[in-house]
Order: C-alpha cells, then sequence, then structure tokens
C-alpha cells in the first residue's frame, strides 16, 4: 500500500508492505474517505487560496473531483488564464507534479497547503501499519519538493520508518546516497518505479542498482533461502 502522511505538516509517501490487510484496509476507509471527499477539499482550499491571492482561474470547464486530481484542475485553470501562467512561470512550475510537490512539502510557496486537511500522520501510518506485523518505507526520497533537503527527509523520517526505498527513478549517485544513508542507519532497502495508475507508466525494471549492491542483496538472499 501506499499511504500518503504527514511528517510535521509536509506531505510524503509512505509504502507499507506485508500487513495484516483487512484491519489496515478498515482503518485506510476510516482515515482516508473517498478518493472524491479529499480532493474536493484540497480543490476547495486551493481556490481559497488563489482568491486571495487574486489568481484568476480558467472555470470554462468546471471541476469535477471523480474525474480529477484538484491539483491538476488547478494546473490547468492556471496555465489557461496568461497572467495566472505568468504566476506559476515566475515560480518555475512546469507540472502537476511541480506544483503539487511544491504545495504540500514547502511552506513557504504561495500554494502551500497544510495537508492536516486529509492525511494522516506518519506516527499513525506506522501504528496501524506496525500493530499488523507490516514495514513502512519512505517513497522516492529526491522526488520531493525542489526546496527540500533530502537529508533533511530522512532525518526527519528516521524515527518512524523501517526502509527507504532507494531507487525510484534515480540517477546513481542518489541511488548511492540512500544505500549508503541505509547502511548506515540500519534500515531495509526497496526499489520501485511508480507503476500505477491507468494513464501513465513508468517503464518496468530497477535501473542504477551497481554490481556491489546486487552481489550484496543476492548474497543476503542466499543466506535466508532453506534448502
Amino acid at each position: 500500500m501506499e499511504a500518503d502522511a504527514l511528517v510535521g505538516k509536509l506531505t510524503y509517501d509512505i509504502l507499507c508492505y506485508d500487513f495484516d490487510l483487512e484491519p489496515v484496509r478498515k482503518w485506510a476507509h476510516s482515515q482516508y474517505g473517498t478518493l472524491e471527499s479529499r480532493q474536493t477539499k484540497i480543490f476547495e482550499k486551493l481556490c481559497e487560496i488563489c482568491n486571495k491571492l487574486d489568481l484568476k482561474l480558467d472555470d470554462s470547464t468546471p471541476y469535477q473531483a471523480k474525474d480529477e486530481y484538484a491539483h491538476a484542475a488547478l494546473f490547468r485553470m492556471l496555465e489557461n488564464i496568461p497572467e495566472s501562467k505568468q504566476f506559476l512561470d515566475n515560480l518555475n512550475i512546469k507540472t502537476v507534479t511541480d506544483l503539487y510537490r511544491e504545495g504540500t512539502t514547502s511552506e513557504s510557496f504561495p500554494l502551500y497547503i497544510d495537508m492536516h486537511l486529509v492525511w494522516p500522520t506518519i506516527e499513525d501510518v506506522q501504528k496501524i501499519i506496525h500493530q499488523n506485523g507490516g514495514k513502512i518505507f519512505l517513497a522516492h526520497p529526491f522526488k520531493y519538493g525542489k526546496e527540500t533537503n533530502v537529508e533533511d527527509i530522512l532525518n526527519s523520517c528516521l524515527p518512524y520508518i523501517d526502509g527507504i526505498e532507494i531507487c525510484n527513478e534515480s540517477n546513481q549517485e542518489q541511488v548511492q546516497f540512500l544505500y549508503d544513508f541505509a547502511h548506515k542507519h540500519d534500515l531495509l532497502i526497496s526499489a520501485g518505479n511508480d507503476f500505477h495508475g491507468s494513464e501513465k507508466h513508468s517503464e518496468l525494471g530497477v535501473t542504477n542498482i551497481t554490481k556491489d549492491m546486487e552481489d550484496e542483496i543476492i548474497g543476503l538472499i542466499k543466506q535466508n533461502i532453506k534448502y
């Protein structure tokens, strides 16, 4: 399971593994509600902020929470108004992902939202997953806000996580940094590439794992195989 969770006021993606499904499913339904209800709350808050900033939105195509993420709709509505697009350009916001990551991980960003509006804390996620036999990992530490220091992210999550996703469209230097951090702090490691969703998929496979990493992983697997 991939769970959005808050560390302080910043939103991170938390990967949850090897847990008892039914109790966690019930908790998640109660905690997160429906996708439509969450996105409606987020969109209404974004519109409120835009109104305060006097940012005009192209609402010729009204927002439908069941069909579109809130940040995607806002990006579309801002992009279609020249003055509002210039506002985004001045902030170096080129994609929906830029808008979402900056808007949830940088409190200085003009369109930042305190996502306590819809997300639980990392402590809450850790508790329910650990209670049901699982482990939690921080996903793709290098993919958050442009102004966010990755070591600060890792250290803020360290008291709660069991592991780190070290490879997720990361370059070799980033993979090595995360691999070394995990070793230093006795954390588990995982690798992935965000292969999910219905419209766009990343290429399957793991990249930038060095030969030394691969040899160590294979060695650990062999040690734990019972013949």
